[in-house]
């Protein structure tokens, strides 16, 4: 199993150190797409793709 360990930390050691190094997140985007995805699964049977594009812009608050 610490072989299994380590042979990945090995493998991925660029984006673990860049990790360590960088103070940035992808958290943000990564809750817009959930937001997104629970509206689409609860706006199923929107016949309009406009309107659900604008509901997507009120429930997230972006400018697209």
């Amino acid at each position: 199993m610490i072989k299994k360990i380590a042979k990945i930390m090995l493998a991925r050691k660029d984006a673990f150190f860049a990790a360590a190094i960088y103070n940035e997140s992808n958290g943000k985007v990564e809750g817009t797409n959930n937001k997104i995805m629970l509206l689409k699964l609860r706006a199923y049977g929107y016949r309009n793709m406009a309107r659900f594009k604008l509901r997507i812009r009120l429930e997230t608050s972006c400018l697209f």
